[in-house]
Parts: C-alpha cells; structure tokens; sequence
C-alpha cells in the first residue's frame, strides 16, 4: 500500500496538471466550486480534506442523501487511503447531505438560468435576493433566449455581468 503522504502529493500534483475539471484546459473566468458551497458546520472540513485530492466540481453537483455520503467517505478513507480523523466524518456527511443531498438544486454548472431551482440561484453569490427574484418572475413570464436576456434584466456591474456565463447558461429549446 503507498504511503498516504505520497498519495495525497501525487493527487495535487494531478490536480495542478489537469485543473478542477480534469480537462486540462482553463479558461479566463473559472468557477469557483468553494463559493457554490453555502456556510454551514462541516463546510471547512469539507475544504480541508475532500479538496486534497479532488475538487469540488465533484460534490457541488451531487445528489446524495447521508447513507450515500457516509459511503463516499468511507470508500475514500479505505480504499483511497485520504487522512480523515473518525471526528471529522460526521460533520463532512452531515454537511454533504445537507448541501448536495436529493434535493440539491445543483446538478450541473452552468445552470440553465431557466429551469434551476430558485434556491440554486441563491447559491451564486453575484446575485442579490433581489436579482434571484427577478430572474424567477422574469422568466414565469415567458423564458430566457440568452445570456444577454439576463444580463439586461439585472443591470449588473462589469465584474458581475462576466460571471453570468460562467454560471448561468441558457439551454436550446428541444426540436
């Protein structure tokens, strides 16, 4: 069995080679998994040992309840040999089950702005509640055509406007 020092070193070292998506490729707007993760007890658990190995485009969009978590982490711990202190497995399967349980609203990024669940939009932290509830209103009226649909709607700053399609996307319509 590797020596768990020598695990973790080469899953960093992999991390920095093909980046959080394991493309290979980046991009000049990058989502950032961590601000997709709402505050919450077990959050920096979460960070300190599950970004070790992985990023968290592999948890942000999961739908797991805890029993499913719980083996996750058991299966990392074990199998993977990740350095998890026994403390630290219940706040990280609590958390994760809250999170991105099976009723996480995020189950891809970018979201289709037109059918993501109200409270997924509340996890962009771009967005205002205000502009959560403009986005929702908006399109009960009729749906988005396009990023600059949106991006109209809520007049946003520059900085934030250029996060709209790092997030949010709109889907074609099914033929």
């Amino acid at each position: 069995m590797p020596h768990r020092g020598v695990v973790l070193a080469v899953c960093l070292l992999l991390g920095l080679v093909f980046g959080a998506d394991g493309s290979g490729q980046s991009s000049k707007q990058e989502i950032d998994w961590v601000a997709l993760l709402p505050e919450g007890d077990g959050k920096n658990s979460v960070l300190t040992h599950c970004m070790g190995c992985h990023g968290l485009d592999r948890i942000v969009v999961q739908q797991r309840d805890q029993g499913a978590w719980l083996g996750t982490v058991g299966m990392m711990t074990g199998e993977y040999s990740a350095m998890l202190p026994e403390e630290e497995i219940a706040p990280i399967t609590e958390y994760l089950a809250r999170v991105a349980g099976e009723d996480n609203p995020l189950t891809e990024v970018p979201m289709d702005v037109n059918t993501v669940a109200e409270n997924g939009l509340r996890r962009l932290p771009f967005l205002s509640e205000e502009a959560v509830k403009r986005i929702v209103e908006s399109r009960a009226q009729g749906k988005f055509k396009s990023l600059e649909d949106v991006q109209a709607l809520l007049k946003l700053q520059p900085e934030q406007a250029a996060l709209v399609p790092v997030y949010l996307k709109v889907r074609p319509p099914a033929e």
